[in-house]
Order: structure tokens, then sequence, then C-alpha cells
């Protein structure tokens, strides 16, 4: 513990005591030049209190996690609104797994359901950024070169007075105050520059700016009810979680076997996509889709949401499953669209700021129909296309 904090203190002021127990403020991180590295130690950090807990059960060492990990959350933000470096989606899955995935570890550990919310919506909303990439909204909003320019030199400037604060042999406070001044007055240039640009430029900074997170007030109070639930899942390739909330209570649960169940998922996947099985395959399969959906939805989670709209926020390979598919019980075969009225969203935060959004579609209706099947050797839905036009006359 004591490198992993070394690491976090060199990386910010090697002048500083390192004392283990202790994590600098978000001020000081803000200092740091190398944010990037500077992460990896904090999350680092952060997994060693959790390695603490599973070797003495210390709920201490947990709460010391938690807050380590929280400020990891914070810096994350700091990273990518100063950063004059493209980071790739996959460098963000990757944290988003060590980060997010472990701060929701924590907090099922020491059952704080509310805050693990907060961090499954986090893990989303980091990847949602990176959709449309810094250079993609410049080329998307056509941006002006001066604009671009001025942005860049600000982010070099504030680049510049960190590396010379943190490279700085000087002794006296005062010396070392007035560097951080400066670093401090070119992230107020850079703020005041940022927030005009939202008046100049509205659709730049909207697709640059950070993802506003629901509250877990406002998403109960909003989009839960006594028929209204929503699930949400947190999974990568090692672990993986749900998280229930009805009206009454919540269900915080951890899904068993990652690892096999992400394999069994494409295995489903695989055959759920495959028309020409036979009966005894067919049979086989509603096993096996039984076997999954308990893993996914225990029974106390299914009780619970039985005969409500469900609202799902899948995670990783869940969003190539087509929940409605999965069977809930196997004698006779009976499926869970039987039970439910599904809906997914990416996450709760996103289809919260969706619907505050006032569209003016020209038309009223979009209408797909497929007729012809012969490359699959099916026959043809001859009607498909008759219902979308009895459809149209309507509109």
């Amino acid at each position: 513990m004591y490198n992993y904090q070394k690491a976090i203190i060199w990386s910010v002021d090697k002048k500083s005591n390192i004392d283990p127990s202790e994590l600098p403020a978000i001020e000081d991180l803000e200092l740091a030049t190398e944010k990037t590295f500077l992460l990896g130690h904090i999350v680092a950090k952060a997994n060693a209190w959790l390695s603490y807990f599973e070797h003495d059960q210390d709920n201490e060492h947990l709460i010391k996690a938690l807050q380590t990990f929280t400020l990891a959350d914070k810096l994350v933000d700091v990273l990518r609104s100063e950063s004059t470096e493209y980071q790739s989606k996959l460098f963000w899955r990757e944290k988003g797994a060590s980060l997010y995935t472990k701060a929701v570890e924590v907090c099922f550990l020491l059952t704080k359901p509310e805050e693990a919310f907060y961090f499954m919506e986090r893990n989303k909303a980091l990847l949602l950024l990176e959709d449309v990439t810094a250079e993609q909204a410049k080329e998307i909003t056509q941006l002006p070169r001066q604009i671009i320019q001025r942005e860049y030199e600000l982010k070099q400037a504030i680049l510049l007075a960190e590396t010379k604060l943190t490279n700085s042999n000087v002794q006296s406070k005062d010396s070392i105050g007035l560097l951080k001044s400066k670093v401090f007055l070119h992230k107020e240039q850079f703020i005041r520059f940022t927030d005009s640009l939202s008046n100049s430029f509205p659709e730049y900074a909207r697709l640059k700016k950070k993802e506003a997170i629901l509250s877990y007030t406002d998403f109960k109070k909003k989009y839960i009810s006594d028929d209204e639930v929503v699930l949400q899942y947190i999974l990568n390739d090692k672990q993986g979680y749900g998280l229930l909330t009805t009206e009454k209570h919540t269900q915080f649960f951890k899904l068993q076997n990652a690892l096999d169940l992400n394999q069994n998922i494409i295995k489903l996947y695989e055959n759920l996509t495959n028309l020409r099985l036979n009966r005894d395959e067919i049979s086989a399969y509603n096993q096996f889709s039984h076997n999954i959906f308990k893993q996914l939805v225990p029974e106390q989670v299914y009780n619970d949401l039985k005969g409500k709209k469900l609202t799902i926020i899948p995670d990783y390979i869940l969003q190539q499953i087509p929940f409605e598919s999965f069977v809930v019980e196997n004698t006779p075969a009976k499926f869970f669209i039987e039970d439910t009225e599904i809906r997914y969203a990416y996450s709760m935060s996103y289809l919260d700021a969706k619907a505050h959004i006032l569209r003016t579609p020209k038309k009223e209706l979009y209408a797909v129909a497929p007729i012809q099947f012969a490359s699959l050797g099916l026959p043809s839905l001859i009607f498909s296309g008759a219902e979308i036009e009895e459809v149209q006359k309507i509109f």
C-alpha cells in the first residue's frame, strides 16, 4: 500500500509526506501532468484496499476502497476535459472494467445499492461520451479553425504550467503557491472559453459535455412506480452484478461464474439465430436458456418483476440477447415476454436526457416489412407488406 501511495504522491507533489491512509484532494490531482498514469495508480490503490478486505474481512478497508474509487472517478472527468490526446473506446472500456465494476463490487460488499446505481450509470456515460471523439465533434459541428487552435493552446498552457510546477526545485511556499496559481489561472481561462462555446457553438459543447448522471432520488421518482421496475447490469469478463429497483425495495445481486456465463451467452445467441433446430435441439435449447435465465434473474428478482413494465439496462455481451426470448419455465416452455412488458435503455441517465430533447419529426411512422427470405430457404411473408400499407392509411 505504501508504494501505491508513493506513486500517487510523487505524481502530484514529491515533497508531501507519504501516508497510505490519506488521499490527495482532487484540486491537487488537477496539478499533475501524467493524469492517465495517476489514474492507474489510484485504481490500483483502491483494488489493494479491496484485497486487504478479502484477507481480513475488515469493512474499514472497503470504506477506504470506495473513497479511493470515488476519487478516481472525479479524476476521469478532469482527464477527459483537459487532455490533448485521443483516447480510444477500448482504453475507456478497460478503465471502466477496472474502475466501475470494481467500485460496484465494493458497493455490493457494503450493501450500498444507491452508490452502485451511480457507478453503473457512470460506466455507461463514460463509454457513451467516447462514441463521439473530440475530432469527430469538431468535424460534425464544423468548428472554425481558429476556435480549434484556441482550445488546443489553452489545454497546452495548462499542461506546460503543470509540468513546470512538477519539475520545479523551488522550496519556499510562496514560490510553490505562485506556480500553483498560474496553473489555476490557465484552468479558469479554459473554463471561461468552454462556457463561451456553449453560447457560440452549442452543438459542439453538447457533444463534448460531461454526461449528467441522474440522481438515485430522481430516478426512483421519475421511472419507478407500482407497475414499473428497472433491472440494471454491469458485466465484464471476470465479474458482474445486477440491480433491480422496485417501488418498495431494491435487490442487489452478484452474477455467479461470470466467465462461464459469458461463454454460455455466446452459445445461446448462436442457437437463438439458428433457424434449423430440430425438435430435440429445441428442447435442449429451452433448458439451456432456462439455466442462463436463472443466473441473470434469480428467483426472488423474478418474483418481484413478474407482471410489471420492465426496463432493462444490459451491459457488455448482454446487449446482444433479447431477454424476451429467455425460457422462464421449461415444462412446457414459457417465455419471459409472457410475464413482462419489456423495454431497453442504454442507461437511465441517457434515457432521461433524451426525454428533454424536443423532437419535431417530419414523418409520424417508419415501418419496415421484410417479405422475401429465399436466401434462407424460408417461405415469403406475403401479408407483411399489406399490413404496412393498411397501417399507412391510418397515418
